[in-house]
């Protein structure tokens, strides 16, 4: 019996979507199941129109003003910008490419439906696969011949509210699915007018891995020395500005991982003594694992965090506030709600610096139910 998964998995540029992507196949292999990637070239096909409208239209002027600078700033530094980008996406296609398993055969959209010759049974996640901002219906598995199981593993919705257009979608789409698991609580709100589809809580994948199964990728130490690792993929900058008042106060060298979703970030201009061009998912954990102290707005930074017993503090990605609800739904299942730094009398140097440091060696009673559950929700959905 062998699985296929589809998710946003081939030539993938995330570092977390590569991770993630990584994760799941080795569960599944670890669980005594032969499992890979499908190696699926996806087009974005559909796009809310509604909602980038009202964005568009509730925008102030100071972000239109910002925007400028940015583009000016952009132009100005473009040298820099683009050889920090072009080495990390060197070092992230060859992790892609050389460490995930994954199918030889290339499937688009018109091909996909020939992968039901080679797989026995689908599973679509996990990450942002249900993102109707990037909707593609390969990801609902719209494909796979009605005899084949289809299921979700941590499928992450990443959106605040559904359209009835958007509903009529999902309901379309998952009642053909054997079992439906997602990632975040909040997608189980935004479904649960379905009701008589029975939907699931499970973990992301990169927390059904344990420290050692990551240690068989994870590179070398880089660093002889104590430092702050900091890896901001949004624009907040009050949260850089706490990260360099604590790594001084320390006497702590700030290693920094420039823009680093892969865009031009005005705030990571002149920030962190050491700064990373060519990250690559292995060098992350590495500087995870070796930081004293790590400083994020990522959702797996997080996760990575905590497997590998260290301190750290979480920030809003922005002044908005958004991807708040991966962030507040993984400080939960931790049981870590302390370090999402994301209100005003959080976000300052005084709240961070007289925070008690994490009792690693106490239970994890919630992680440890969920982790079980996860496991359980593969075994018994996939079956022998």
């Amino acid at each position: 019996m062998k699985i296929g998964i589809i998710t946003l998995y081939y030539k993938s540029l995330n570092c977390g979507g590569n991770l993630q992507a990584y994760a799941l196949v080795q569960a599944l292999n670890n669980l005594g199941y032969d499992a890979e990637q499908i190696t699926f070239e996806y087009k974005k096909s559909y796009c809310n129109k509604t909602t980038i409208n009202k964005r568009l239209k509730n925008k102030k002027f100071k972000d239109y003003i910002s925007f400028i600078n940015r583009t000016i700033l952009e132009k100005f530094n473009n040298k820099y910008y683009t050889s920090v980008i072009n080495k990390r996406n060197e070092s992230f296609l060859l992790f892609n490419q050389n460490i995930i398993p994954h199918s030889n055969c290339i499937y688009n959209e018109e091909t996909i439906n020939k992968s039901n010759n080679e797989y026995d049974i689908f599973i679509t996640g996990s990450d942002q696969v249900w993102n109707l901002n990037w909707y593609n219906p390969v990801f609902f598995l719209n494909f796979v011949n009605q005899t084949k199981k289809k299921i979700s593993y941590a499928a992450s919705i990443a959106m605040d509210t559904l359209t009835d257009e958007q509903k009529e979608l999902f309901e379309k789409h998952l009642n053909s699915f054997s079992a439906i698991s997602v990632r975040e609580e909040d997608s189980i709100n935004l479904l649960n007018y379905m009701k008589n589809t029975k939907i699931e809580l499970v973990l992301d994948p990169t927390l059904l891995l344990s420290c050692n199964d990551w240690d068989k990728i994870c590179a070398e130490k880089l660093y002889n020395f104590d430092y702050v690792f900091c890896y901001f993929l949004g624009t907040n900058k009050k949260s850089r500005l706490i990260a360099k008042k604590y790594a001084k106060k320390y006497g702590l060298k700030i290693i920094n991982i420039p823009f680093g979703n892969g865009q031009f970030i005005t705030q990571d201009l002149g920030f962190g003594d050491i700064n990373i061009a060519d990250l690559s998912p292995q060098k992350f954990l590495s500087l995870i694992k070796f930081a004293k102290y790590i400083f994020t707005d990522s959702f797996h930074a997080c996760v990575f965090s905590f497997l590998y017993n260290k301190q750290f503090f979480v920030f809003n990605r922005n002044n908005k506030g958004d991807m708040n609800n991966r962030i507040k739904n993984i400080t939960s299942i931790l049981e870590m709600e302390d370090r999402f730094c994301y209100s005003k009398e959080k976000e300052t140097f005084k709240y961070i610096n007289e925070l008690p440091s994490i009792n690693y060696d106490k239970e994890f009673l919630k992680f440890e139910k969920l982790k079980k559950i996860s496991e359980e929700f593969l075994q018994i959905n996939i079956g022998k």
